[in-house]
């Protein structure tokens, strides 16, 4: 039968390899090809720019932009922050190994005053998204949020959210200050504090805690919390304390003063709402 078909259509051996190779060329795909993804573009705008991502209530990926209200200060100065997630949409799902979700983070200022806004932070520039955990760099910087602007209005204060997606770590957060005078951020490693602080009492090494910013104190240190981690049930957690506790972190000497959990900081910023000018 096969004899007739191949007489009937004209069809012998080298066609038949010449097909073979034509298919097997389509069926292969090359390394570029298959890790090449198309960037979605921007669908979803919001207010949140410390934890968006690329997800929003389902399965599929979209692109989002969070930008935050304006922050102004006593002396005039106004900062806000911008958030991009863009989302991938793989040529070749079932191949592709690349990433579905990529953020960027931007912190913006308009000095004393000024009507235009200047970039003072931009994660997409070398090592700018690189924050300090304990005496080790990590850059993988996902969001930004505006905590307050000092009493004087000379130093703004931030918070840097960084996560790894598709993993199963968890946010963690530092502070960054931004001197308008100097011109410089300070970017205090406050965890490897918290550790001696903390791991000081041999039964408490290595316990695990959360921080997280609040603001200025009036002498204008930091004032921050510190809580328990989530429950991961993967390993045996030893937690540093049971209940949240307050402490104010001074910049100038890395000293951490416990302060009475019903203590709150106060606020000097204010914030404006709407476009952009």
């Amino acid at each position: 039968m096969q004899a007739e078909l191949r007489t009937k259509h004209g069809i012998d051996s080298s066609s038949i390899q010449q097909y073979r190779s034509e298919h097997l060329a389509a069926e292969i795909i090359p390394k570029e090809a298959a890790q090449s993804a198309l960037r979605l573009p921007i669908n979803d705008r919001v207010s949140d720019t410390a934890e968006l991502s690329c997800w929003k209530d389902n399965q599929h990926v979209i692109s989002r932009q969070g930008r935050s209200s304006i922050f102004s200060s006593s002396s005039g100065n106004r900062a806000y922050a911008e958030v991009s997630a863009i989302a991938f949409k793989p040529k070749h799902q079932e191949i592709y190994a690349g990433p579905l979700c990529e953020n960027s983070v931007k912190l913006f200022l308009a000095k004393d005053g000024a009507s235009d806004f200047q970039v003072l932070f931009d994660s997409t520039k070398p090592t700018n998204d690189c924050i300090t955990i304990a005496g080790k760099a990590w850059c993988a910087v996902k969001g930004i949020r505006l905590v307050d602007w000092s009493q004087d209005g000379r130093f703004l204060l931030a918070e840097l959210l960084a996560w790894e997606y598709e993993s199963d770590s968890g946010i963690t957060r530092v502070p960054i200050v931004y001197d308008t005078l100097t011109g410089k951020f300070l970017r205090p490693d406050v965890y490897q504090s918290f550790d001696q602080y903390y791991w000081s009492d041999a039964s408490k090494k290595n316990c695990e805690f959360d921080l997280s910013t609040k603001g200025f104190s009036p002498e204008g240190n930091l004032v921050l919390t510190a809580t328990r981690p989530p429950l991961n049930s993967t390993y045996d957690q030893i937690f540093c304390f049971n209940a949240k506790q307050i402490f104010e972190f001074r910049l100038k000497t890395a000293k951490i003063t416990r302060l009475p959990d019903t203590y709150k900081a106060q606020k000097y910023a204010t914030r404006q709402s709407g476009d952009i000018h």
